[in-house]
């Protein structure tokens, strides 16, 4: 069963990708919207989720630190979802590649049930 954690500051975003993953079949998905508690959730169980969504600009750490702070044994893989531009979300995907994490796309917030689904599909 796939598992996905989405990580996002609104809650109301979170919501959407919850009904989103959960009407493609995904019925295993954690959202959080505090960035501190999925870092230690990730650190308790790094090989936990097959799948993490993660939005760059939340208040108390951003994207950029928070795949900085990632497991180094942290094996899912991630989507970047953001409201920022194109080429924040490009130079942040850029980011994750050079950290060697395994970054598989980028989409704009919120982002659209189709494109979830080409993405984990």
């Amino acid at each position: 069963m796939t598992k996905i954690l989405a990580v996002d500051d609104d809650k109301f975003v979170l919501s959407i990708i919850d009904r989103q993953l959960k009407a493609l079949g995904y019925s295993n998905v954690t959202t959080l919207a505090d960035p501190l508690k999925a870092l230690e959730l990730l650190a308790s169980k790094p090989d936990g989720f097959d799948f993490l969504l993660l939005d760059l600009n939340m208040p108390e750490i951003d994207g950029i630190q928070f795949m900085r702070r990632l497991p180094e044994d942290f094996t899912g893989k991630i989507v970047i979802i953001s409201g920022e531009d194109d080429d924040v979300r490009d130079w942040s995907s850029k980011f994750g590649v050079r950290r060697n994490l395994q970054i598989i796309g980028q989409l704009p917030k919120p982002p659209k049930k189709e494109d979830l689904e080409e993405l984990l599909g």
